[in-house]
């Protein structure tokens, strides 16, 4: 007698992991601004030639619009020379007379309305729209590694892995940047100094830095997991005012990644640790109230100052002073001013 056979079939069902939220940006202008910013520097020992500050041109964004920059005297527009080629204000201001070889200062008028900006989800029933593209230079930089954001380093990548921070599949870029904020928010304190470095292999390590700090670690986090991000270096839309005894010029540094929906999402990692109460961050994530100027995107801009090369600057808060001529800077000073309004 033969065994009867019996043939077995089975039926592999794939269960795909479910798509990734989507997001938009809801936007409205809430104010326009003038922003003066003054400043002279005073060398009486020196004997120049001629003068030479740099300054950023801010440029036109989802959270700035109608911007104009009026420089007194007259400067030049220059492009940084790394590929994205952010537009500088160059002044050449001769000394023409001996009160010129021992001072000289620069004013600039910054014009722009300011949008508010607040991250939304898109209900499942509801279209998301076509989205944003970046070109890709964009794309290429702010995903590249910097002397900054040298988020290739051994340290910042045994740190992403020491905190489960690698994208899991099917992670939407607005689901891992906000894990990424959380980390980083419950990790980390506030603390300013003006002479530390800036590193992201640096910072890593740190357990407490600045919104500079801050906002580099957090853009290289996100950079090493294919997610775009930058920095915006400027200043808080409001006039320079005494705090703890001395004055505070409204210097800070924010975040910003992008999402192809969403285009660029606003993070502000320093307000999520020294004033957003709320549990999940919602005022300092996904949230800009429109009150802040940037003058520059990203760190490390490199240009040339005619006299004395090439050179990198981490940052443009504030003018770069350079001088050709006889003498030295002992007891130089420099003073500044920055007067905000809103206009009509």
């Amino acid at each position: 007698m033969l065994a009867s056979s019996v043939m077995h079939s089975f039926v592999v069902v794939m269960i795909a992991a479910p798509p990734a939220a989507q997001y938009r940006i809801e936007s409205r202008p809430v104010q326009r601004i003038e922003a003066i910013l003054r400043y002279a520097v005073h060398g009486p020992k020196l004997k120049a030639k001629e003068w030479v500050f740099v300054m950023p041109v801010p440029g036109k964004s989802a959270a700035q619009t109608d911007i104009q920059s009026i420089s007194k005297p007259t400067s030049e527009i220059i492009a940084d020379l790394s590929p994205l080629k952010r537009p500088l204000m160059r002044f050449r201001i001769p000394a023409t007379n001996p009160e010129k070889q021992q001072k000289a200062a620069i004013e600039i008028a910054y014009r722009a309305t300011l949008h508010s900006r607040r991250l939304v989800l898109v209900p499942a029933n509801q279209a998301v729209g076509k989205g944003y593209k970046l070109t890709e230079t964009e794309r290429r930089y702010y995903l590249s590694p910097t002397d900054s954001i040298d988020w290739k380093s051994a340290k910042v990548q045994d740190w992403i892995k020491q905190n489960g921070l690698q994208r899991k599949q099917n992670e939407g870029a607005v689901d891992f940047a906000r894990r990424v904020f959380q980390v980083i928010r419950a990790k980390y304190g506030y603390v300013y100094d003006f002479q530390k470095e800036r590193k992201a292999s640096v910072i890593c390590d740190a357990g407490k830095t600045d919104c500079g700090g801050l906002a580099v670690l957090y853009a290289a986090v996100l950079r090493a997991n294919g997610v775009p991000a930058r920095l915006l270096f400027g200043r808080w839309a409001e006039s320079a005012k005494p705090t703890n005894g001395v004055f505070f010029y409204q210097w800070h540094v924010k975040s910003e990644f992008f999402d192809r929906f969403a285009g660029w999402v606003p993070v502000d990692l320093t307000l999520a640790i020294s004033a957003d109460k709320t549990e999940d961050g919602r005022f300092s994530f996904g949230f800009d109230q429109g009150k802040f100027l940037t003058l520059h995107v990203d760190p490390d801009l490199r240009f040339d100052t005619i006299y004395y090369g090439k050179v990198t600057e981490a940052a443009l808060q504030m003018p770069k002073v350079w001088v050709i001529g006889d003498g030295t800077f002992e007891g130089a000073q420099s003073d500044q001013s920055w007067i905000v309004k809103k206009l009509p």
